[in-house]
């Protein structure tokens, strides 16, 4: 029976978090929260669930990191009753504590679903940011497709999904087994037009990785591309407004001097104050505590308490310390490992981790990158039943052991 449910929650697990990470409109919709929150929840039922159900059966490293959470998890709750009166006082950090469960999940379906496919991955992804897309024009939302830092037709979360195509047909057509170069472009073209910074720069990442990986191929791509790109600017540049070309050289800019101009700014502002408070709790963090102290940065729409830390860094370090940010990053950590010594399929996600590492500098880690990671893993290692059975395996079996004496 659990296992049964285990495989009916497989099959509606990535939909369930392809659609937490894409939002549908740019403003703060009612319904659209409302809808968010239920995934959230339904996401931390379903990481709990699944984890417990196959904990003795994960490799050594997922292990650390489903007991580590879970002890942290209890921590923070004995915590709560003590300082509060309530073991839950604010829900919003025990999700953020228990999101590196993500990975354990997600390898433990990559294993049970074996009919994942990349392919059918892409459409998806496809799929709902078209439709978003899509949804936005028809609504009105038409300041969402101006040019320039303050109009973004996708956020950063949705932006960084759109590495797992580019990286997918860019690994395919430098190995040769993809001719056309149309399924490169158009998943870059839409990163292009997303205007995020730091999804440019971790795509510009895995590039340098892939040049990296096949040197020879990568080379001749490079030199083509830049001529071409050259050549593209001197003659369609007519084409282009000045405003637009003013916009994508201030972009670039601000790139190059991400400590003074654009919102590098205030993020250096905000990650120096947060920095001071780490160094103050540094192995287990301000806890509860963190979000009860508020944020340096006033942001509109938001309340006194809870923080808008732009840093997946100095977020878990502030929240839980070293203890925390480990735990965070350890699966992205092993998997990055393999980088280097596959080239199997295998090799998207191991390239993609390496992009979230730079991709955490500036924002928290999207849901959707866990399940990647888990994925990723699932190539490398194996599940395994262990040496011992888990309690609701033992309940599960008692079960069955009752209905077999009663038939």
């Amino acid at each position: 029976m659990i296992r049964l449910s285990v495989k009916y929650i497989s099959a509606l697990y990535f939909p369930l978090v392809l659609f937490f990470c894409v939002s549908f409109t740019n403003a703060e919709n009612p319904a659209e929260v409302t809808v968010k929150k239920f995934c959230e929840f339904a996401l931390v039922f379903i990481h709990l669930f699944i984890t417990a159900v196959y904990f003795f059966e994960l490799p050594r490293f997922l292990k650390v990191i489903a007991a580590g959470v879970t002890l942290h998890f209890i921590y923070l709750m004995f915590t709560s009753y003590w300082e509060y009166g309530t073991f839950f006082i604010y829900p919003h950090v025990f999700n953020k504590v228990l999101v590196p469960l993500g990975i354990c999940c997600a390898f433990i379906i990559a294993h049970i679903k074996r009919s994942f496919n990349i392919e059918t991955v892409i459409k998806w992804i496809y799929a709902l940011l078209v439709l978003k897309v899509a949804v936005l024009f028809l609504t009105g939302s038409r300041d969402a497709f101006r040019w320039g830092s303050d109009f973004r037709i996708i956020n950063s979360m949705e932006a960084g999904l759109l590495l797992i195509p580019f990286i997918h047909y860019m690994l395919l057509f430098v190995s040769g087994k993809e001719k056309s170069f149309v399924k490169i472009l158009f998943p870059l073209a839409f990163i292009f037009i997303a205007q995020h910074r730091t999804v440019w720069i971790a795509t510009s990442l895995a590039l340098v990785i892939i040049m990296l990986k096949y040197p020879r191929v990568m080379g001749k791509f490079a030199l083509a591309s830049i001529v071409t790109a050259y050549l593209g600017l001197v003659f369609f540049q007519g084409f282009f407004s000045t405003q637009f070309l003013t916009e994508v050289s201030s972009q670039i800019d601000d790139i190059k001097n991400f400590n003074t101009q654009g919102t590098g700014s205030w993020r250096m502002e905000q990650n120096q104050f947060f920095l001071t408070r780490i160094y103050e709790k540094p192995v287990l963090g301000w806890g509860l505590q963190a979000f009860e102290l508020g944020d340096v940065m006033e942001v509109e729409g938001w309340e006194e308490k809870g923080t808008h830390i732009h840093s997946a860094y100095i977020d878990h370090a502030y929240y839980f310390g070293l203890y925390g940010l480990v735990l965070l990053y350890l699966g992205f950590a092993v998997l990055l490992k393999k980088l280097f010594k596959t080239n199997d399929a295998g090799l998207v996600f191991c390239i993609f981790a390496a992009c979230m590492f730079s991709f955490g500098t500036s924002y928290l880690i999207p849901s959707h990158a866990y399940f990647f990671c888990g994925w990723g893993l699932s190539y490398f290692y194996s599940l395994s039943p262990g040496t011992r059975v888990s309690p609701i395996k033992q309940l599960q079996h008692s079960l069955q052991k009752g209905e077999v004496i009663s038939g």
